[in-house]
C-alpha cells in the first residue's frame, strides 16, 4: 500500500469509530432515560401502594 492509501484507510477507520461511538453514547441515554421514566412510575404506585396499606 502507499502512502495516501494509509491515511484514507486510517481516515475512515477513525470516522466509523466515531460514528459507532457516537451510537452507542445516544443509545445509552436513551436507555438510561426509559430505565428511569419506569422506575419513576413504578415508584408512584409503590407509594400508592403502601399509603393505601398503612391507611394514610
Amino acid at each position: 500500500m502507499d502512502d495516501i492509501s494509509l491515511v484514507e484507510l486510517w481516515t475512515s477507520f477513525t470516522d466509523n469509530v466515531v460514528a459507532i461511538s457516537d451510537a452507542g453514547f445516544k443509545h445509552a441515554v436513551s436507555a438510561s432515560q426509559d430505565i428511569s421514566h419506569f422506575l419513576a412510575d413504578k415508584m408512584t404506585m409503590i407509594m400508592d401502594m403502601s399509603k393505601s396499606f398503612l391507611g394514610s
